[in-house]
């Protein structure tokens, strides 16, 4: 039975610094964000400071934002491109999330999502390789995002070393956690994959300002088996177990982590 506490996100900077988390898990603006249209700049953005904005030297940040179009909004469902389109467009991700879904044979029903993009990601580097998106990019809920047009941005990353090394890093960490997905779902059992998958958005969640041991998940649990390669019932099941050895609790999409080194040793 899932615990049914409330649970305050707390641990984020002050709401003056950085964004909060609302219940249904995108960013919020700041009360006096809400009483003026929204923004578009970069200083009035609040992932700036996980974003690839935080690296940009400040003599290059005029030049670094004349070069975004945007805010796009996107609606929970629609998806930005798909899977072998053209990669002309690359994509920060202002607030909101996304996931990745990549078809796996010719029946458009048999799908894996390979990834979820949060708030202050990269969307759709991975096709710079091969000139083609290498998966759909599906929003989780409402979504804005900057756009770039890719060429540009390329060469915005051969001038600017920090927006290359920004890239890289950010490649890195794709792939990095698509290699322990790949080894979880080949070696480890059901639980050790749902204990994973919160300490790496725990970790996602810190990174960009918010608390660890507290958050919100944009997706559902059907979409959280499709990730993992499992079925609903034994995310659901893992999730109770998780709670009955006093790691996790939960509430709907809310997680509270109790035991941080406990869920590393599940």
């Amino acid at each position: 039975m899932e615990a049914t506490l409330p649970l305050p996100l707390t641990g984020a900077a002050p709401p003056s610094a950085r964004p909060s988390l609302s219940a249904r898990g995108s960013i919020e603006l700041r009360v006096a964000d809400r009483a003026r249209p929204a923004a578009t700049g970069c200083m009035d953005c609040g992932v700036r400071r996980s974003c690839v904005y935080s690296r940009v030297p400040d003599d290059q940040r005029a030049r670094f934002e004349s070069a975004i179009a945007g805010p796009r909004k996107i609606k929970a469902g629609e998806t930005l491109y798909r899977a072998g389109d053209a990669c002309t467009r690359l994509y920060v991700v202002r607030a909101g999330s996304f996931k990745a879904v990549t078809v796996l044979a010719d029946d458009p029903r048999d799908r894996q999502i390979t990834d979820f993009r949060l708030a202050g990601d990269f969307l759709g580097m991975e096709g710079l390789g091969t000139g083609h998106y290498v998966s759909d990019a599906v929003a989780l809920e409402d979504t804005m995002l900057c756009m770039f047009e890719a060429a540009r941005l390329e060469a915005l990353a051969d001038d600017i070393k920090e927006v290359r090394r920004f890239q890289q890093k950010t490649l890195g960490e794709q792939i990095a956690r698509n290699v322990r997905m790949m080894t979880l779902i080949g070696k480890r059992a059901a639980q050790a994959r749902v204990a994973f998958f919160l300490l790496n958005m725990a970790e996602r969640f810190s990174a960009h300002g918010y608390s660890a041991s507290e958050f919100t998940l944009r997706m559902s649990r059907e979409e959280i088996g499709c990730y993992l390669g499992m079925k609903l019932e034994t995310v659901s099941r893992m999730f109770s177990r998780l709670q009955e050895h006093g790691l996790i609790q939960m509430r709907a999409k809310q997680v509270r982590i109790l035991d941080m080194d406990g869920l590393r040793q599940a």
